[in-house]
């Protein structure tokens, strides 16, 4: 199976609203109903930086130190 990037807005702690690039997981379906879309995301792109998911399903920017969460459909 084959990794899929997809486009995703996602919100920070500051209320701003931005249009990324994610990656899902091997096997993942954007439309999967039974998961939420964050359970299926390997990765985020914002300003050319990878940033993983937390625990809690947030990514934590190293370089700018923002908290990004994604918007659900």
């Amino acid at each position: 199976m084959t990794e899929e990037m997809i486009d995703v807005k996602v919100k920070n702690q500051y209320g701003k609203i931005l249009e990324v690039k994610a990656l899902l997981r091997a096997g993942a379906k954007h439309n999967d109903p039974s998961q939420r879309l964050a359970q299926q995301v390997e990765y985020i792109t914002v300003d050319g930086e990878i940033i993983r998911p937390t625990i809690e399903l947030l990514f934590t920017s190293e370089r700018t130190d923002c908290i990004y969460r994604i918007l659900e459909h």
